[in-house]
């Protein structure tokens, strides 16, 4: 890919768009690329924090004018912030 800057988008990498529209030489790679992936992910040991916002429901009650990434982005710091202070760091 020619950087280290990727994000692995699931719609990205399933409908092969983004930076990964030319990686996968064929079904087999792209299959072989999802199983190491999976592999990496079933080994590691983190914790994941996610925030799921409902842009329709957002625009309603509080218009256009807030990003829905960001009041994403900052729900997550929020959980981040307190999940740190849970473990002392």
């Amino acid at each position: 890919m020619g950087h280290d800057l990727i994000g692995l988008h699931e719609l990205e990498i399933r409908k092969e768009k983004g930076a990964f529209s030319s990686l996968f030489t064929s079904r087999q790679h792209k299959h072989a690329f999802l199983d190491e992936l999976t592999g990496i992910i079933e080994a590691s040991n983190f914790v994941l924090i996610s925030c799921v916002i409902d842009k329709a429901s957002l625009r309603e009650k509080q218009g256009p004018v807030h990003n829905p990434y960001h009041v994403a982005l900052g729900f997550c710091l929020e959980t981040l912030y307190e999940f740190l202070q849970e473990k002392n760091q």
